[in-house]
């Protein structure tokens, strides 16, 4: 103890420091205590992206995927269609194939559906119209360049990119 007059609370926290070595279990308590917080965030991330798409979905089959879609979301925006066209994806898991239309120009190409809700899409080829909002367009494309995987999200088809973020949501 420190023998001088000091009053009891100072008195507690300079024996307290000197018992723990003049702060430095305060400084590992602190520091333990962000390591768990770190561990913690580690683990709720790699739970959400598990989550978000991918892992632990069942095999999506030919029936689930087949038929026309309404695109509502690319890339993580809303999308609408020009002058009443709606943009919409028509899948065909058996011949391989899909079209349909950004809600300007019509599109087709090649479309897979592999092992682990793997999806790919070959290059699409598109008619060249002009329209007045062609943001719509640009997103669907982008979303089918970036997907990798399919899941369903109750009766949404979602397809997300490699790194599990969202790119494209349909709705039938």
């Amino acid at each position: 103890m420190i023998p001088c007059k000091i009053s009891g609370n100072v008195h507690l926290v300079l024996w307290s420091r000197l018992r723990h070595g003049a702060g430095q279990g305060h400084m590992n308590e602190n520091f333990m205590k962000m390591k768990r917080t770190a561990l913690w965030i580690a683990v709720i991330s790699c739970i959400m992206t598990m989550i978000s798409c991918g892992t632990g979905k069942k095999a999506l089959t030919s029936a689930d995927i087949d038929g026309q879609w309404t695109i509502t979301e690319a890339m993580g925006q809303a999308v609408t269609g020009n002058e009443g066209n709606v943009p919409s994806l028509n899948f065909n898991v058996a011949e391989k194939s899909v079209s349909g239309t950004t809600g300007c120009n019509s599109f087709m190409g090649g479309f897979t559906l592999g092992e682990n809700n793997e999806v790919s899409f070959s290059p699409l080829a598109a008619t060249k119209m002009m329209c007045r909002d062609m943001k719509a367009e640009m997103l669907i494309f982008q979303a089918a360049e970036a997907a990798r995987t399919a899941r369903k999200d109750n009766e949404d088809l979602v397809f997300c990119s490699e790194d599990g973020n969202v790119v494209l949501r349909m709705t039938r």
